[in-house]
């Protein structure tokens, strides 16, 4: 086994271990996953292991298990333990991932897919990055945190200047650390 794989592997550790305080908070009434969100990334998870093993990704293969499972039981929970209602923006992030699988389903080529789906699990990350920078304590500090650990191992992981392998855990890392960013390091509301 390589440092690369090894790597890998302590990525997807990372990245299933976050789920953990996530799910704890969540049925705490702690945290309050934004349902768009979670029903994207729920979905997206399972095509972007599927586009990133095709594309020819193997040590970095870790991270997106671990994101297709946890996210499918935290959409799971966000039904009942959610934050309310539909927005505009939720729906608009919703109707553009819906797009985005019929843009897929055309152009039928894994790195074309990956790419996609990668924009369209931005779009469900943006309604999480909204409602953090509005109410950071609706997160999960530790959570993020984990899951920020998690994608830098990740990175570690690449092992070919590639294209198709780089920029899952790229995107991953820059994404889940937006996030933590907002969450651990919330705004300071004015008086005026």
């Amino acid at each position: 086994m390589n440092i690369h794989e090894i790597f890998g592997e302590i990525s997807g550790f990372f990245s299933a271990l976050a789920y953990l305080p996530y799910i704890y908070a969540i049925l705490k009434g702690k945290a309050k996953p934004n349902r768009a969100t979670w029903i994207i990334w729920a979905t997206m998870n399972y095509i972007i292991f599927a586009s990133s093993y095709f594309a020819g990704a193997r040590t970095t293969l870790w991270l997106p298990i671990a994101y297709a499972l946890g996210s499918s039981i935290t959409a799971l929970l966000s039904i009942k333990y959610g934050e309310g209602g539909w927005s505009g923006f939720d729906k608009f992030c919703l109707t553009g991932s819906a797009l985005g699988l019929v843009l897929w389903a055309i152009t039928r080529q894994p790195i074309v897919a990956l790419v996609i789906t990668i924009f369209i699990d931005f779009l469900g990350a943006l309604p999480t990055m909204k409602k953090s920078w509005h109410d950071p304590k609706s997160e999960n500090k530790l959570t993020w945190l984990i899951f920020s650990i998690g994608t830098l191992f990740s990175v570690l992981a690449i092992n070919k200047i590639n294209f198709a392998i780089m920029i899952l855990p790229i995107y991953m890392f820059l994404c889940c650390n937006t996030i933590t960013l907002l969450v651990a390091c919330p705004r300071k509301k004015s008086n005026v």
